[in-house]
């Protein structure tokens, strides 16, 4: 008998007709969400890192006034020791940054030990480690060109600069020509 009244209450016109109202209304409200976070990939070595692309975020889609950018990078040997990470650009940014790691209880990463990530340094990192930093940042006042920067905390050797632009929103105007919006 309750089986068949939830089957009715959940196959019905109406409780379809809701669902779809409900996705739909979760759906306009989560989608600021979805973009305001960037995924940036590079490769730390001597010569200065390699970035696999450029990272762009635009103003006004940040999540509550911040966007969050997940940077993966691998060391490639000899790189090891203590590495720092810092931002660069036109003015200073109000950030924050963590990592994935360490876990809570050391244990073996290969054949070390996990680094440690404090204050924006990783110590102890070791060449074929895989660093996932997780930043967030409030986006400055005026659009410009910044650097994440990951560099030998002890001789200041850049071995990554991440490029990560904050952009003015774009409309298409007349014609479908991309044009720059001002707040």
């Amino acid at each position: 008998m309750i089986l068949v009244k939830l089957k009715s209450l959940f196959w019905s016109g109406k409780s379809i007709f809701v669902g779809i109202v409900i996705f739909g209304f979760l759906s306009g409200i989560l989608q600021p969400i979805q973009n305001d976070t960037a995924h940036a990939i590079g490769l730390l070595n001597m010569q200065g890192g390699k970035a696999l692309h450029e990272v762009h975020l635009v103003f006004g889609e940040g999540l509550f006034g911040r966007f969050t950018l997940l940077l993966t990078a691998t060391v490639i040997p000899p790189v090891s020791g203590d590495i720092l990470l810092e931002v660069s650009g036109p003015e200073k940014l109000d950030y924050s940054a963590s990592s994935r790691y360490p876990p809570v209880i050391p244990i073996l990463n290969r054949f070390h030990t996990w680094f440690s990530f404090e204050n924006n340094l990783h110590k102890g990192v070791q060449p074929g480690d895989s660093l996932l930093i997780v930043m967030r940042i409030k986006p400055p006042q005026e659009a410009g060109e910044y650097a994440i920067v990951l560099k030998d905390a002890n001789n200041g050797r850049v071995y990554l600069s991440q490029p990560v632009f904050f952009e003015l929103p774009q409309k298409a105007g007349p014609g479908g020509k991309i044009e720059e919006t001002c707040h």
